[in-house]
């Protein structure tokens, strides 16, 4: 089995990220009052998003800011975040309920806007991808994790490096995972080709040691 890392392509030059708004502009999102998954959103003790806040999503606008726009797979990526969840077409939906079925939950939303192009994005419809499976299969003797105190006295454990490498031991039949340590998002081989047919433009697969441990 290979596993892979779900990061940013920075090759993609069409590359887009969201940020959510309540009249199209990204103006009105930076507002004090304005309404901030990452600040504001609740999940359950499953890990999906509380259904007061999963309704916000539908009445808010989703908007980007490119250059050039085309049609798009992705918008954003999965993150170490929990709270910054991407927007998938249904190509890469269907993709990763087939080979990952009951491993996500997502939200359709239609309300996605290009700001400076003033139209909508093309290559919906698109929905919220929020990931709701978790284990640890880091290896830290073959990488480097630190911890990190927080002012309100709680700690997040940090990858230093570029190396990634899990162990072989730790690995289960998921084929996609976040970390339970970090939040980082890892993937195998099957997923990442299922993914790749897909198109899913804008995210890349960084090869993981896997280790014998």
């Amino acid at each position: 089995m290979q596993v892979f890392e779900i990061t940013r392509d920075f090759e993609f030059k069409h590359y887009a990220n969201g940020i959510w708004s309540a009249d199209r502009t990204q103006k009105s999102a930076l507002k004090l009052n304005a309404w901030n998954p990452v600040l504001n959103l609740s999940f359950d003790e499953n890990g999906r998003i509380d259904p007061s806040d999963a309704s916000k999503f539908t009445k808010n606008w989703f908007v980007i800011t490119v250059k050039e726009l085309v049609p798009l797979d992705v918008i954003g990526v999965l993150s170490q975040d929990p709270r910054l969840m991407p927007a998938v077409n249904a190509v890469v939906k269907d993709a990763l309920e087939r080979v990952a079925p009951g491993t996500a939950q997502f939200i359709e939303i239609d309300q996605i806007w290009a700001e400076y192009q003033n139209c909508a994005v093309p290559g919906g419809p698109f929905y919220l991808a929020n990931l709701l499976v978790s284990q640890d299969s880091w290896d830290s003797d073959a990488m480097t994790i630190s911890k990190m105190e927080k002012r309100d006295g709680s700690s997040m454990e940090l990858v230093e490096g570029a190396r990634r490498a899990v162990r072989q031991s730790a690995l289960t039949s998921l084929p996609i995972w976040r970390e339970s340590r970090t939040g980082h998002v890892l993937c195998t081989d099957v997923m990442k080709d299922a993914l790749q047919a897909a198109g899913c433009r804008g995210w890349y697969f960084r090869p993981v040691t896997v280790t014998e441990r």
